[in-house]
């Protein structure tokens, strides 16, 4: 009897399996009608405060007018019939969003005068409100704006445009990202000098021939201060590689003559002789600098070779 009834319990078995194995599998198909465009911004969530959103972009400190890439605007379609569409979005200032991203993270952003740039002709404006048409198969449109004179621009002060998207949207079956609906862009200034570098030469340590000598090549990011000033991102390092406590060296040079002068928290001061200037046809910087007790004590006699954009 036990062995009927394994084998009854087999036999139920093995149906099952059968069963099931000759259902046809579903495809997935478009959404169509079923799903919806979202529009959004392409920033990344950096708090948790009403779905805020951070960008930086940056600008060259130049007088002439230079058309910036803001932010870009997404739109994720269902089907090919909804990309096929023009859709237009209006997007609105926000100066509160930069005041309550101040308050979440602790940072001082201030509205770019509107005085300071003018309206691209891609996504004209009217009162505070921006429009950005999306033209049949267009994914993403940037919001632009024309600095007129950046040399002008307090670049003690950090500079941003808080933007929200406005809930409606015309022209397709859409809907806006509430995630991604309001962001607050930093404008960054970049002068020629800004970038990454390939940091190489010697260190002297008087005393410490650890310290002392040729060290292995490093990468180094020279960040714009002022116009015509930059700053290490991290610190001189000694022939061991380790950090000189001296501060980040902040590297100042004359456009005139390309003369370099060196100093730092520390007290760096350059060295008098043929080096410290920067060389714009291959844009490296020669330095010999010292501090502490002065040449014969602490030393570093370097180059930095221009890499790539920061």
């Amino acid at each position: 009897m036990k062995f009927i009834k394994l084998r009854l319990a087999t036999l139920l078995g093995l149906s099952v399996l059968l069963f099931n194995a000759c259902k046809k599998v579903e495809l997935t198909k478009e959404l169509g009608d079923r799903g919806q465009t979202i529009v959004k911004f392409m920033t990344a969530p950096t708090s948790s405060s009403h779905g805020l959103n951070y960008n930086l972009t940056n600008f060259q400190i130049a007088t002439t007018p230079q058309v910036v890439d803001v932010v870009d605007i997404r739109r994720d379609v269902p089907s090919e019939a909804e990309l096929s569409k023009t859709m237009v979005v209006t997007v609105k200032d926000d100066p509160a969003a930069i005041a309550a991203y101040n308050n979440a993270n602790g940072t001082s952003l201030v509205a770019l005068p509107t005085s300071a740039y003018t309206i691209d002709a891609s996504n004209p404006k009217n009162g505070t409100d921006y429009t950005v048409t999306f033209g049949p198969g267009e994914f993403a449109k940037p919001l632009k704006i024309s600095l007129t004179n950046a040399s002008t621009l307090d670049l003690t002060k950090s500079y941003a445009i808080g933007l929200t998207i406005v809930v409606a949207v015309t022209g397709a079956d859409g809907r806006v990202s509430f995630d991604n609906r309001t962001t607050v862009v930093e404008l960054g200034p970049l002068n020629k000098y800004d970038g990454v570098y390939k940091l190489s030469g010697s260190t002297l340590r008087a005393g410490d021939p650890d310290k002392t000598g040729t060290f292995s090549p490093v990468e180094m990011k020279l960040i714009t201060i002022a116009a015509n000033d930059v700053i290490y991102n991290d610190l001189q390092v000694w022939a061991d590689g380790t950090g000189v406590g001296i501060g980040q060296p902040v590297l100042s040079v004359n456009p005139a003559t390309n003369k370099v002068t060196v100093t730092s928290s520390g007290g760096a001061t350059n060295v008098p002789g043929p080096l410290n200037y920067y060389d714009p046809a291959t844009k490296t910087f020669y330095l010999d600098f010292t501090w502490s007790t002065g040449i014969a004590s602490r030393r570093a006699t370097v180059t930095l070779q221009y890499l790539r954009p920061r």
